[in-house]
């Protein structure tokens, strides 16, 4: 997504209809409703540098409507593995015409010119503004293809709601499938081996929430085979539907995974004692940035030692080894924290001591 206000295009429809996804029609009709796009107005807007795609996708269209489903079919199972052959190198213009077309066929909707545009911007990385009825999940569905068709990896359109989420993954499913990609759908009540098989998908549709969570639980199982995001293969493109909302304010949300546990004060207590028998530099390795700390092969040797467990991967010696790792981090890291606090909070006590002592005198 852009980082800077620059990289940020407004899309309006510059004179079209308010949906402007046009139905299925003749040739000339969607010729007369595509002159009604200001031609100038993109010229001079943030969308310029994708004009030139835009004009060599609108030539492909003639050609690939006198294609029949097999063969429109067949075509893009040799631009996807034309791109995998070329490291993903794609033609653009023949995806996007491509899609268009099948938008057509299989949705009975046409993107328009300025769709096509608000595509190519988001699939190089920017954000668009497109208004409610503006088709939205349509342009979506054109950067997605792209990038699923390059053969990189999976691609994942993030949504705020398990209502959007399934909506959109219903009504675009047909044209992704036309198109030879799988797609998948997470939202809140998805089991394990669903998300599995939806993460592993071309394309997937999930929550924000959702995919956070199944981040974070990734980290906690121990066994590989139970991840769900990690187990798949590796993601390429990630598209925000309303973004605005995800970035600024969900972000503001943590995300916390707990759980009620049976943590007697004699664990902590004895985590405690094993922290100081470890050795900064031997045993473990300090990252203040991070505030962590990871244990290397003599420290996981000494834990198990004290907490008497042949491995601590083991059911048992994990929870030692959480409290063991916790502790040690309190101890590490903290330090030099109060230390910072204790000198900042004497250096204020001070200041404020003469300024009272100050307006004492004056008075």
């Amino acid at each position: 997504m852009g980082q800077h206000r620059r990289e940020g295009v407004r899309m309006s429809l510059f004179g079209a209809p308010r949906w402007f996804a046009q139905r299925s029609g003749s040739s000339s009709a969607r010729a007369s409703v595509e002159t009604e796009l200001s031609r100038d107005r993109i010229r001079d807007s943030a969308v310029a540098k994708y004009w030139d795609v835009l004009l060599d996708t609108n030539a492909l269209e003639a050609q690939l409507e006198q294609l029949s489903d097999q063969e429109l079919a067949a075509k893009t199972r040799a631009l996807r593995q034309r791109a995998e052959a070329s490291d993903g190198a794609l033609r653009l213009a023949e995806v996007f015409a491509t899609v268009r077309e099948a938008a057509r066929r299989t949705l009975g909707m046409r993107p328009f010119d300025v769709q096509i545009l608000g595509g190519l911007a988001l699939f190089h990385g920017c954000v668009a503004e497109i208004a409610t009825g503006e088709g939205k999940t349509l342009v979506a569905t054109l950067p997605a293809c792209a990038a699923a068709l390059s053969g990189r990896g999976s691609v994942l359109i993030v949504t705020v709601n398990d209502y959007l989420c399934r909506r959109d993954f219903e009504n675009m499913g047909p044209l992704y499938r036309f198109l030879g990609l799988s797609v998948g759908c997470v939202t809140s009540t998805t089991t394990r081996p669903e998300r599995q098989h939806a993460y592993a998908c071309d394309v997937t549709y999930v929550t924000n929430a959702e995919l956070g969570f199944d981040y974070l639980r990734d980290h906690l199982v121990m066994n590989a085979t139970d991840q769900v995001l990690m187990n798949g293969k590796p993601f390429f493109f990630c598209l925000l539907d309303e973004a605005d909302s995800i970035m600024i304010d969900e972000a503001r949300t943590p995300l916390i995974i707990s759980q009620a546990a049976d943590a007697p004060a004699e664990k902590y207590a004895r985590a405690a004692q094993l922290a100081e028998q470890l050795q900064r530099g031997r045993d473990y390795t300090v990252y203040e940035k991070e505030r962590n700390v990871t244990l290397s092969g003599t420290g996981y040797k000494a834990c198990e030692r004290a907490l008497k467990v042949p491995t601590l991967f083991a059911s048992k010696g994990s929870v030692g080894t959480f409290c063991a790792k916790r502790a040690q981090s309190q101890r590490a890291v903290s330090s030099r924290y109060r230390l910072y606090r204790s000198r900042w909070t004497d250096l204020y006590c001070r200041r404020v001591h003469r300024s009272s002592l100050a307006r004492t005198t004056l008075v």
